[in-house]
């Protein structure tokens, strides 16, 4: 979800919000997703009762919530192949705001401009050095500390601030992604804003035991109200008279302190820490979703459970867990190259069942932001679905990336396997990710080594 100015480039809030652990269907992760998301939501809020006073001619702003990202960033790299890279999407068969060919049910996110700047938010919930978040920079012109890095350690609550990481090597975060697709990586600045340096605070990542009970509200509040205005900062620093240190000043004004005591803070860490898919805040968005889906294609729509408490695993990509899907005279597909088939009937349409988790997370952005939020569907970036073919059927490219795969397949499921010879590592898959916008989805996995030895992800 974006805001829009006359701006040519776009500076971008980025997070996960998913995990993964031995269990699949426990996946608490409230540091390691939950947090961020909460954050995420209340900065988004923040951005949106202030971006108005902005100055015309400041960047747009922009917030990434990437699914699959547990899964070599999944996600975030499909979106920002699309939008940043040299190769980005072509649209074979457009008709109207979606592409047939390959199948994007809205290809708003084209409109998007330059992402350039990115602040990523990572596991912020729980606090290493006490009152203290880290950035860890970085600056695609040289070693010297960007703008966004500078505005952030500028920054401070009554009780919080940010000091540069002493490590040089960045986390894996949506940041990564941006620096790896973009087709001018030395024009690319970010910062990961995290509650930890040189190694992860929560020795409980990636298992069951990544519960709330840990959870520091106000360092949420804190890392809210930084990222909101660090974002701000950075969007009007080239227009506002001052330059950067007024931005700072500026944003500031602008955004006041979140307090731990703010209602929606209380709320959504109820909803998203706790209560799930009982939290009225779900309630209220996928009925919204599901009353749109049935007023446009007549259909409704069966959404994959946030559980409760929720359940942050990626889950299995299928057209019932947020892969979208053409129905021409009746017939489901993963795309279609025959517009004319399409469009001979009004009951033909394009289906997207979203999880609860990403139906809420587009009702809450657009609502936060005052303005659209829009869903990107995304596979592993090496995988397309075959146009004029039923479901789950993939062309496979080139590229020597491991295609993850669900691990838990009954021996009975059936699968083949296609070895192109020599002894480099072969790898197949079953069921990648969906993503949405910026919000994105996936399956867990496995691979098969040339030895088709079959490991167990942890």
């Amino acid at each position: 979800s974006s805001s829009s100015s006359s701006s040519s480039s776009t500076v971008m809030i980025a997070l996960k919000i998913d995990s993964t652990s031995f269990f699949h269907d426990l996946v608490p992760a409230a540091n390691d997703a939950a947090a961020s998301i909460v954050t995420a939501l209340l900065a988004s809020r923040e951005i949106g009762r202030a971006i108005s006073a902005a100055p015309s001619g400041s960047k747009n702003i922009a917030v990434g919530m990437f699914q699959g990202e547990s899964y070599d960033s999944m996600g975030s790299l499909k979106f920002l192949k699309n939008t940043v890279s040299s190769s980005k999407l072509s649209c074979e068969k457009q008709v109207g705001d979606a592409c047939l060919s390959p199948l994007y049910p809205d290809l708003s996110f084209q409109n998007l401009t330059d992402i350039n700047t990115m602040i990523a938010i990572d596991q912020v919930g729980i606090i290493q050095e006490e009152n203290k978040f880290f950035s860890h920079g970085y600056n695609g012109e040289g070693d010297s500390t960007s703008q966004i890095d500078y505005i952030l350690q500028s920054l401070t609550t009554n009780n919080f601030s940010v000091q540069g990481s002493s490590q040089d090597n960045l986390p894996t975060t949506p940041l990564t992604s941006l620096i790896s697709t973009h087709s001018n990586p030395d024009s690319v600045t970010g910062v990961v804003l995290s509650a930890y340096d040189s190694g992860y605070t929560d020795p409980n990542r990636y298992t069951r035991f990544d519960t709330y009970e840990k959870i520091n509200l106000e360092a949420i509040a804190a890392a809210a109200t930084l990222a909101a205005r660090a974002a701000l900062a950075d969007a009007v620093s080239s227009v506002i008279e001052g330059g950067v240190d007024a931005a700072v000043s500026w944003a500031e004004a602008q955004i006041p302190e979140i307090s731990v005591d703010d209602d929606l803070l209380v709320e959504l860490s109820t909803c998203f820490f706790e209560s799930g898919s009982q939290c009225a805040l779900v309630k209220t968005s996928v009925a919204s979703a599901t009353a749109d889906a049935i007023d446009a294609t007549g259909y409704s729509i069966y959404s994959a459970g946030l559980g409760s408490p929720p359940n942050y695993y990626v889950g299995v990509y299928s057209s019932f867990y947020s892969q979208p899907y053409v129905v021409v005279d009746g017939r489901a597909m993963g795309g279609t190259e025959d517009v004319e088939a399409f469009e001979s009937s009004s009951s033909n349409f394009i289906g997207l069942q979203a999880s609860e988790l990403e139906l809420t997370l587009k009702y809450l952005l657009a609502s936060y932001l005052n303005t659209t939020a829009h869903f990107h569907p995304a596979v592993d970036t090496d995988l397309t679905p075959e146009s004029d073919a039923n479901l789950d059927m993939w062309v496979v490219g080139d590229g020597d990336t491991p295609l993850w795969t669900e691990p838990n397949w009954d021996s009975e499921v059936g699968l083949a396997v296609f070895n192109a010879g020599g002894s480099e590592v072969n790898t197949i898959f079953l069921d990648v990710i969906s993503i949405l916008i910026f919000l994105a989805t996936l399956a867990g996995g496995f691979k098969y080594a040339s030895k088709w030895k079959r490991e167990k992800l942890l």
